[in-house]
C-alpha cells in the first residue's frame, strides 16, 4: 500500500513488488490501488497552493525548477486545449516512466483543471494504469 503511494513507483512498481513479495495478483492490485488512489485528493488539494508558495518565495534552486515545470506544462497545454481531459487521462492511465497520478495531478494543477473535474480523470487514469499493470503482471506469474 505504501509503495502504492510513492512518487516514480506507485503502482508500476508496487503490483510487481506485492507479488514478488509473495501477496497473489489480486491482493497487490488492491494494496496498491488504496495507497495510489489515496493520495490524488491530497495531490489535486495542495500541489497548486505548494506550487505558488514556491512561486512568491523565490527560494534559489526550487523556484527555478517549479517556473520550469510551469513553463512545460502550460506550452504543452496550450496545444492540446481542446483535448486537456484526454491528454490528462492519458498522462495518467499509460504505464510509462514518467507518468501516473503524481505527474497527472501536478499537470491538472499546473494547468488549472477544477478540482471536481480532474478527480474523476485521475482516478479513472489510475484504475487503468493499475489494471494494465496487473494484466502484465499475472500474465508473467
Amino acid at each position: 500500500m505504501v509503495l502504492g503511494a510513492v512518487p516514480i513507483i506507485e503502482v508500476k512498481g508496487a503490483i510487481p513488488a506485492g507479488v514478488a513479495l509473495g501477496f497473489s495478483p489480486w491482493e497487490s492490485l488492491g494494496y496498491s490501488l488504496i495507497g495510489n488512489l489515496l493520495v490524488i485528493p491530497i495531490l489535486l488539494l495542495f500541489l497548486q497552493p505548494v506550487c505558488q508558495f514556491l512561486r512568491t518565495h523565490h527560494i534559489p534552486v526550487i523556484s527555478t525548477i517549479t517556473r520550469g515545470f510551469e513553463e512545460r506544462t502550460v506550452k504543452k497545454s496550450q496545444r492540446m486545449k481542446t483535448g486537456v481531459y484526454l491528454g490528462l487521462f492519458l498522462l495518467v492511465a499509460l504505464p510509462l516512466p514518467g507518468t501516473g497520478v503524481w505527474t497527472g495531478s501536478l499537470a491538472a494543477s499546473l494547468m488549472n483543471i477544477k478540482f471536481r473535474h480532474a478527480l474523476p480523470i485521475v482516478i479513472a487514469g489510475g484504475l487503468v494504469g493499475a489494471f494494465a499493470i496487473f494484466i502484465m503482471t499475472s500474465l508473467l506469474v
